[in-house]
């Protein structure tokens, strides 16, 4: 490491521009929490056993019920004490909209500016200049009342939201009318390849602390978590084993030794999973925020680690993906 040091100070290329860069990273020290892990491991044994009991109460005589990779990954994910309650039913498995339909609303360009403005027109992440404004749930979730309705369905499933007041929030937030979450505060500034990898779940953020200033301020906390790039096929047939887990939690190497990562501006420092970002804005959007970035969480893990987001080319024609974001 002196050798290569030592080495990049005598180079003929190495600017004084670079030699400032290289004292920035080395003194940068990222805001950083423990991160958990994406599937709760302790008790695992015991969690999958309460699946396989699940699974044989599903079962009828003579057929035992199969699972695929999304059952499996949700059962994962969901609370252990939510299992034994747990029945299968096919709507559990439908997690998008399909049905066409011409939207009533669309986007709104002032709250949009307003993100922009809370945001200081930078990343929030890498703080990197001219950014994207992305929806964090996407705008197609309730751009219809139809749209609204369904959404809720498929999200009011047992264990699915940590808690009732998650959950009743997400309603009023979601259903009063079409495009009423077109809001700042489900809004995040995004350069635009993170944007795109956010939106294929390479990546997703946790809300770890909501922290009220005063009557007018707060701060959000969103910790960044680095996802599994598996190679398991949601519909293919998976057991309660620790080996499928493992699966779930395997990450592939890129193609042609291609790179998903991505760098702090400041410092060059990478983006890592446990890194921790704060953005100001008042309590009530504070709180408002964090259950949509809760959603979030939720369902990125669920499509990263059942190898959903990457079957997504296989879906309907007919829909236009673009339009939930």
């Amino acid at each position: 490491m002196v050798t290569a040091l030592w080495e990049f100070l005598n180079r003929r290329s190495t600017s004084h521009d670079a030699v400032n860069q290289l004292m920035r990273f080395l003194q940068a020290d990222p805001a950083f929490a423990t991160p958990d892990t994406i599937i709760p491991l302790d008790e695992m044994q015991t969690r999958l056993e309460l699946i396989e009991t699940t699974r044989q109460i599903a079962s009828i005589p003579g057929q035992r019920y199969q699972l695929n990779f999304l059952q499996l990954a949700y059962l994962s994910l969901i609370p252990a004490s939510d299992l034994p309650e747990f029945e299968f039913e096919d709507r559990y498995w439908c997690l998008r909209i399909k049905h066409k339909e011409h939207k009533i609303s669309f986007k709104n360009l002032m709250e949009k500016d307003e993100c922009l403005v809370r945001d200081r027109y930078t990343c929030v992440l890498t703080g990197a200049a001219y950014p994207e404004v992305c929806h964090i749930i996407p705008f197609a979730v309730n751009s219809s009342r139809a749209n609204a309705a369904y959404s809720m369905s498929c999200l009011d499933i047992p264990g699915l939201m940590s808690d009732s007041f998650t959950r009743e929030r997400l309603y009023r937030l979601l259903t009063p009318e079409a495009g009423c979450s077109d809001k700042s505060w489900n809004m995040i500034c995004l350069t635009p390849t993170l944007y795109s990898w956010w939106r294929q779940c390479l990546f997703a953020l946790k809300c770890i602390a909501v922290t009220t200033i005063d009557e007018y301020n707060a701060k959000i906390r969103l910790q960044f978590h680095w996802m599994p790039r598996n190679k398991v096929n949601p519909h293919a047939p998976a057991e309660p084993l620790r080996r499928d887990i493992e699966a779930m939690m395997f990450t592939m190497p890129e193609p042609h030794g291609a790179i998903i990562g991505d760098t702090r501006r400041g410092s060059s420092r990478p983006l890592e999973t446990g890194q921790t970002f704060e953005i100001s804005m008042s309590p009530e959007q504070a709180f408002n925020m964090k259950v949509m970035i809760d959603v979030q969480w939720v369902m990125v893990r669920l499509a990263a680690i059942s190898g959903l987001a990457r079957s997504w080319e296989t879906r309907d024609d007919y829909v236009d993906h673009t339009s939930w974001f």
